[in-house]
């Protein structure tokens, strides 16, 4: 994963496109986005305008809220936004499992941790290399970590 990337949080309309194929055109390899942003479809734009290959990109994007209840059709939505195959990492936007016909409403019966075993799931179906969580506090995180069902790499052993 580059150490310096091009974050497209509050990119204007119209003009991610155009940054991102310039961040990629000035040597950046890696693109952050977001379904919440609304940009994915221009940031896939910008890199196939770039003409830099695909493999040599690592791109970020992130699970919405109210999509912790369908992570399969979530990331299946930012693929077909992007335009590409694949993402680098894909990450838990935050740990708030929102219903998505009333976004102040938090399910009942779902939380961040059901939202982390599912998207354990999609490593290794082609569509995610990596996943991960951000927007996390340390209780969260604690939480997350001590649960039997997360599995965590610790580096080599």
């Amino acid at each position: 994963m580059p150490a310096i990337g091009l974050g497209t949080w509050k990119s204007p309309k119209n003009q991610t496109s155009t940054a991102v194929k310039a961040a990629l055109d000035a040597g950046y390899r890696y693109i952050d986005t977001a379904f919440a942003y609304g940009n994915e479809f221009e940031v896939g734009e910008g890199v196939r305008a770039s003409g830099v290959p695909r493999e040599q990109i690592w791109i970020t994007t992130k699970l919405d809220n109210p999509w912790h209840k369908r992570v399969a059709e979530g990331i299946d939505a930012s693929l077909k936004n992007l335009g590409i195959e694949y993402v680098d990492l894909y990450l838990m936007h935050w740990p708030s499992s929102t219903r998505p016909d009333d976004l102040k409403k938090h399910y009942d019966d779902w939380n961040f941790i059901d939202t982390w075993r599912e998207m354990q799931k999609l490593v290794g179906t082609g569509k995610v290399r990596n996943i991960g969580v951000s927007n996390f506090g340390i209780t969260n995180l604690e939480k997350l970590l001590n649960d039997p069902s997360c599995k965590v790499c610790h580096g080599p052993h």
